[in-house]
């Protein structure tokens, strides 16, 4: 009976449930107040956004008087925020916010354990450990209201749609693509992996999802820029945001990979040139028209900051500059997971990654 129940969603409110009562309950001990330079930021862009601030203006005003000062960032991460402060308050809001954005990130890994056929001890493990997993408390603690829980569970809601065989799973992939990027392009080389794992499946089993995605991605993103920042961001000559280049390149990879599902490709290498010809069109159209910021997103930003501010922003710098402890955590699983496999792993898996890579996977979670 248990192990059926493993599966279910009432498992993962169960975790989650547990999870945020811990997590508030150890609050006092902590705060009730942002603890991260970035997420006080976000409060004071909250609190200007209630106070009546334009919608699409998201400079703080506080920083560099009387000019203020530009964040860049976007109001997707603003309007829960501000939402549910008009409806519990702001420290409610500040606390409870993040531990809701784990919610989704615990059903898309219900969705991939599912999808993946792990063992009952492995889908146990994974949805107890995903709250406790190093770098993750932080990201879904009471206060950290910051952009990386949401792009965490963009992250992994794409991860779950990559593994359908749908084209509706595709197209949903590529507005989480969108939003991703929209809210940081730190997010972009994931949007880029996804795409290319995409055309993996239409080299490898003639699979045509690449064009669902990239297209609703092409939509999306200029229509999210457009609602949350207005259309003076098409104008732009910042380099940290998504710009015209980078839905450019979108809208030609869409073109092209639409142009592709009709074509009937029955030769693994002419798909793979296809493909390769496709790539090299949107990167040639992402280079002509974003000339500086092609090459570092950064280029814009004053030296003084770059030197003293965003070279010591460890989610930023190779895995060489990292602190030794955030290295360690970036391998630790890597050294871990072929020991633990046979423990986890049920006798057919191997079956079921030939599933996925032939576009048969079942959709175990209907």
């Amino acid at each position: 009976m248990l192990q059926q129940q493993i599966r279910t969603s009432w498992a993962v409110l169960a975790v989650w449930a547990i999870y945020a009562a811990i997590r508030l309950a150890v609050q006092p001990l902590l705060g009730w107040q942002p603890a991260s330079a970035d997420d006080w930021t976000r409060a004071l862009e909250v609190r200007a956004l209630l106070d009546g601030q334009a919608f699409w203006d998201v400079t703080q005003y506080r920083m560099n008087p009387p000019e203020g000062f530009s964040m860049h960032w976007s109001r997707l991460v603003d309007l829960p925020l501000a939402g549910t402060s008009l409806l519990l308050g702001e420290t409610a809001a500040f606390a409870l916010v993040p531990l809701l954005w784990l919610l989704p990130a615990l059903f898309a890994l219900r969705k991939l354990m599912l999808r993946l056929g792990f063992s009952d001890l492995a889908f146990a493990f994974g949805l107890a450990l995903l709250p406790l997993f190093p770098l993750l408390p932080g990201t879904f603690a009471p206060f950290a209201i910051d952009h990386h829980g949401p792009q965490a569970v963009l992250g992994l809601v794409c991860a779950a749609l990559l593994l359908s065989d749908r084209r509706a799973a595709a197209a949903m992939a590529g507005v989480g693509a969108g939003a991703w990027a929209v809210i940081s392009l730190e997010g972009l080389p994931m949007v880029a992996a996804l795409a290319a794992l995409y055309g993996a499946r239409y080299v490898w089993a003639k699979e045509k999802l690449l064009a669902p995605f990239l297209a609703a991605l092409a939509a999306s993103a200029p229509m999210l820029v457009w609602l949350t920042r207005g259309p003076e961001a098409f104008a732009t000559a910042f380099c940290d945001i998504l710009l015209p280049g980078h839905m450019a390149a979108f809208g030609v990879a869409a073109l092209g990979a639409t142009v592709l599902s009709l074509l009937t490709l029955t030769d693994m290498r002419a798909r793979m040139a296809a493909l390769a010809a496709l790539g090299a069109a949107s990167i040639a159209a992402a280079l002509t028209l974003l000339g500086p910021c092609a090459v570092n997103p950064m280029a814009e930003l004053d030296p003084l900051l770059v030197t003293y501010w965003h070279g010591f922003i460890t989610e930023g710098l190779p895995i060489w500059k990292q602190p030794l402890s955030a290295g360690l955590v970036l391998v630790w699983t890597s050294a871990l997971a072929k020991p633990l496999d046979p423990l986890f792993a049920p006798p057919n898996l191997s079956a079921n990654a030939a599933m996925l890579i032939s576009g048969e996977a079942c959709d175990y979670a209907s």
